[in-house]
């Protein structure tokens, strides 16, 4: 391939297939899980460059893809140069290889020590191809599992049989169709830490769970916004469900709420969730009823 930032996908699919909306369907998430992968890769630079996909042509039989990843809003006059943009696409081509090698033969990503790893394996790609200019990428851990889930959502389109390959000058890649990312693991593999705070204040009942001991959606004044609440308050909650409380969408209750933010290792949160440890009172909200009512654990 004589363009740098040019590759293929190739997708093998069953002639006479039953689901052929489902085959381009996962070829045209494929595209931009590619996408994905070089947005993380970009992202790991000290500059800004911001890329798009450009189709360059579809071959038929197996569907081959020939696609090319364009350059743009490079902020810095020294990588206007093309031999600059020619070692940005090099990385961006081999990185997606290396990062599909990653996760051939996976189920999954574990822990954060395995993902370390893929990510240190993606930057020395980075060093080698960009030491010219003495750049070392920082992979982004977040961008990086997004294009994951993104691979992974599109091939779970695929027939038993069918399978897709990430074609390069750097080698041909199979994508592997067994490997899952679920967003919650997402969020497990980039937990770093937990910042805990609790809080005593009304909040607003959107919608109770009359029956489970699943999250409540609460509105919060403060946050100006809704948030789902786990009820934590056991005695609360078994006489709120027996009937002893008369709560309903729309009343308030006065709680203390146990807020626990997940961090990743920059202190970004990544995840938070809301713990009503204690339920203080109900401040019913409904013209035919008394102004306010309460119950007292």
């Amino acid at each position: 391939m004589s363009n740098e930032l040019e590759y293929s996908i190739k997708l093998e699919y069953m002639e006479h297939s039953s689901h052929p909306a489902e085959v381009f369907h996962a070829m045209g998430d494929l595209i931009e899980s590619m996408k994905r992968l070089d947005d993380a890769l970009l992202d790991s630079l000290p500059y800004q460059v911001t890329s798009k996909i450009v189709l360059e042509a579809v071959e038929t039989g197996s569907i081959i893809t020939k696609l090319s990843t364009f350059l743009e809003n490079i902020d810095d006059e020294a990588l206007k140069e093309l031999s600059i943009k020619k070692l940005i696409g090099s990385f961006l081509v081999r990185g997606k290889y290396k990062a599909l090698q990653a996760l051939a033969n996976k189920d999954g990503i574990t822990d954060a020590e395995e993902l370390a790893v893929i990510s240190k394996s993606i930057e020395e790609i980075g060093r080698e191809e960009l030491s010219a200019i003495s750049i070392e990428p920082q992979i982004s851990k977040v961008r990086l599992l997004q294009a994951f889930n993104t691979i992974s959502e599109s091939m779970k389109q695929l027939g038993v049989d069918e399978k897709a390959i990430y074609i390069s000058s750097e080698g041909s890649a199979i994508i592997n169709r067994g490997f899952t990312l679920s967003q919650e693991k997402i969020e497990e593999l980039l937990i770093d830490k937990t910042s805990i705070s609790v809080i005593t204040e009304v909040v607003d009942i959107k919608k109770p769970d009359y029956l489970g001991n699943s999250r409540w959606d609460v509105y919060f004044p403060q946050f100006n916004k809704s948030q789902q609440v786990k009820i934590e308050d056991k005695k609360w909650l078994e006489k709120f469900q027996s009937g002893g409380v008369d709560l309903r969408p729309g009343d308030s209750i006065k709680a203390t709420i146990e807020s626990r933010a997940h961090l990743d290792e920059q202190s970004r949160e990544i995840a938070i969730e809301h713990h009503a440890i204690k339920i203080h009172e109900v401040i019913t909200n409904r013209d035919d009823d008394d102004q306010i009512s309460f119950f007292s654990s």
